[in-house]
């Protein structure tokens, strides 16, 4: 009898063990995620806005046309802005991966992109002309971007926006 006391003692206290698991998972949900942000002159802001425009597929070549738009703000006439434009590979959902800058018709290129600065007396552009994103899809319309651009004028624009990117498709 006192052997299955035992018994039932070890498998209870295993069961809650292995049902416990491991709270400290470190990997970002869309619950709770990291900080968004994008850096520049050493400056640093949160991005709240994530966009994504789909435009289709370019010429027939099995390629497709998104555009990403990531805003500090909700309010369009007081914000700063970064917009790329990517050919991916799939239609209406933007492929995950790496894009990296280039002027060609092909999967995985982000061929333009532009850093918009409206927040001061003074409206800021900036062409964006080399760097990479990286994209990972997470669950339904999350996403986390992690991206290191080039303006024209060798300012850095650096920054990871981690959430749910709305998709409208033109």
């Amino acid at each position: 009898m006192k052997n299955n006391i035992y018994f039932f003692a070890l498998i209870t206290l295993s069961l809650f063990t292995i049902s416990c698991g491991n709270d400290d998972d470190s990997s970002p949900s869309s619950d709770e995620s990291p900080a968004s942000f994008i850096e520049s002159n050493d400056v640093t802001d949160e991005l709240v806005v994530a966009e994504v425009s789909y435009y289709g597929e370019i010429d027939e070549t099995g390629i497709y046309d998104f555009a990403i738009y990531l805003d500090t703000s909700t309010d369009n006439s007081n914000t700063k802005t970064i917009g790329l434009s990517f050919h991916s590979s799939t239609p209406n959902v933007l492929a995950p991966g790496t894009y990296n800058f280039g002027n060609t018709v092909e999967a995985f290129i982000f061929n333009a992109g532009e850093f918009i600065d409206n927040t001061g007396p003074y409206y800021i552009t900036d062409d964006i002309v080399r760097g990479s994103v990286t994209i990972i899809k997470g669950e339904t319309d999350y996403y986390e971007l992690t991206f290191d651009c080039t303006g024209r004028s060798a300012r850095k624009f650096i920054g990871q926006y981690y959430g749910a990117v709305e998709l409208r498709v033109f």
